[in-house]
């Protein structure tokens, strides 16, 4: 018989910060949190939006307690931040500026936190939105 272990559950990595409409040359980013006392392998993880979904971890990544991910479409953003946390430089589908859905997919397809965000929100001209509580709902603008 073959078993699947199940470590983490949904909002235990919670989508923190997202850059939707950067200004050139910054690329689109998504920051992850893992906001459980659990270390997380994100191996096999994806992102999609409201239309597509793509892999975008493709190697054992294990996020700890408290730590951060952040996955940005180029690396030019090393040449615009100094970024202390872990880093991938992966492709995902392409954020709309108007308003999208974002969702943290695991290795079995389980939704593991989504939101959806909307343009008045803030987040435009190279603002990124950002949850400023990791206890509030992704819901809340």
């Amino acid at each position: 018989m073959n078993g699947v272990s199940i470590n983490e559950v949904r909002n235990d990595l919670i989508i923190n910060e997202i850059m939707y409409a950067p200004q050139s040359p910054e690329p689109e980013w998504i920051e992850i949190y893992n906001r459980s006392s659990k270390s997380i392998n994100l191996f096999n993880y994806k992102i999609a939006d409201a239309v597509d979904t793509q892999r975008v971890v493709t190697t054992n990544i294990i996020l700890q307690p408290e730590e951060f991910l952040v996955i940005a479409k180029d690396s030019i953003i090393f040449n615009l931040y100094q970024i202390s946390s872990k880093i991938l430089i992966r492709t995902f589908p392409s954020l709309n500026n108007s308003d999208d859905k974002i969702i943290l997919l695991d290795s079995l397809n389980r939704v593991i936190d989504s939101l959806q965000y909307f343009s008045r929100w803030g987040g435009s001209n190279g603002k990124s939105l950002e949850r400023i509580n990791s206890e509030n709902s992704a819901t809340d603008s």
